[in-house]
């Protein structure tokens, strides 16, 4: 994820209720008071002072509904605070239960002041091999700040093993760079009228039949490229890298074995490392959604995709693309590996 240098340093989580916050049984998630703290000065009220929301609630069908009654701007007017992140298809899963749920005080300080950066992909890996993956490569964008986190997608199609490919010790893949689907992101600075699916791919670039041989022409550092410009303390311009930037929008990161061809040269992407929590160390998330049947409308159909879902009108998926805190983050989830998908009712 791309980091940003939007502020919530030192923000705190509030107190759902009296008896949450002094270690007692938590609230109702279907209704509970909300009291917001002042740590500094806010206008109108003293640094003592207490707001209190009569009611609220976590389910997302409820009028009073915690994304209604403070809504997602920082610049809300006569609001003191804002949602950050909401999980609302988990939510909307943990009410359906019909078992009584509730919702608990969890405090946390926040850091995100840190220089702009670019997005980064999770670790492309391998297949299990004796029950170990290896890191094979992740992509960069070449622009940097928030956005960039919701711009392109990265597709790994084609992957043929060293078997498959005459003359070669080692796989090859081809690599696309897609546009994420804006009108499923309100409110989302690129529009909304970009549209994506696996049916009708907004495909912007495409690497075809690159492999993991350093040797090769066809290497994917070699192919797509991975020079980085960087400026140092005393304001040096730094150029790192071997290989220029063939793309437009990414550069691409290979694992140390993988460039001093230290590896099985029978390795191919298959699937991709845990993603790094957008929220701090300490704090659980519910698991992201992966795409693990070959499926559209579920049926059958071999030009979708397998992996991270995009479709963020039914998973909760959108979170996970927020920018990465300043402070020590955890991963949330597991990996995703194609051997745990099916495609036409068999296992991969």
């Amino acid at each position: 994820n791309a980091n940003s240098i939007n502020s919530l340093d030192n923000s705190v989580a509030v107190n759902l209720n009296e008896a949450a916050n002094s270690g007692g049984t938590a609230a109702s998630a279907s209704i509970f008071a909300l009291h917001l703290s002042a740590s500094g000065a806010i206008p109108v009220l003293s640094a003592s002072a207490q707001l209190a929301v009569p009611t609220g609630s976590m389910n997302p069908t409820a009028n009073n509904y915690i994304v209604n009654t403070f809504g997602y701007s920082p610049k809300n007017d006569g609001q003191y605070a804002y949602v950050y992140q909401e999980f609302s298809t988990f939510a909307s899963q943990s009410f359906a239960t019909g078992e009584v749920v509730t919702v608990s005080v969890n405090t946390s300080s926040v850091d995100y002041t840190k220089a702009y950066s670019h997005a980064t992909t999770p670790y492309i890996i391998s297949q299990d091999v004796s029950g170990v993956t290896k890191n094979l490569f992740r992509f960069h964008t070449l622009s940097h700040g928030n956005p960039t986190n919701y711009e392109f997608k990265i597709g790994i199609r084609d992957i043929k093993p060293a078997s498959e490919v005459p003359g070669s010790e080692y796989g090859t893949f081809t690599v696309l760079v897609r546009r994420v689907d804006t009108s499923k992101i309100p409110n989302s600075v690129f529009g909304q009228t970009v549209q994506d699916s696996d049916t009708r791919p907004s495909i912007v670039e495409e690497f075809s039949g690159v492999n993991l041989d350093p040797n090769s022409p066809n290497y994917i550092k070699r192919v797509i490229g991975d020079k980085d410009i960087q400026i140092d303390a005393n304001g040096k311009v730094i150029l790192n890298g071997d290989y220029p930037n063939a793309s437009k929008h990414i550069r691409v990161e290979v694992d140390s074995d993988v460039d001093s061809g230290a590896n099985n040269s029978t390795l191919v992407p298959f699937g991709f490392a845990k993603l790094t929590s957008p929220l701090p160390s300490g704090v659980t998330l519910p698991s992201p959604s992966y795409n693990v049947s070959q499926s559209i409308s579920n049926e059958y159909n071999k030009r979708a995709f397998l992996g991270y879902s995009f479709d963020f009108s039914t998973t909760d998926n959108l979170n996970y693309l927020s920018p990465t805190p300043d402070s020590v983050t955890t991963t949330v989830g597991d990996k995703f590996l194609l051997s745990n998908c099916e495609s036409n009712g068999s296992a991969i």
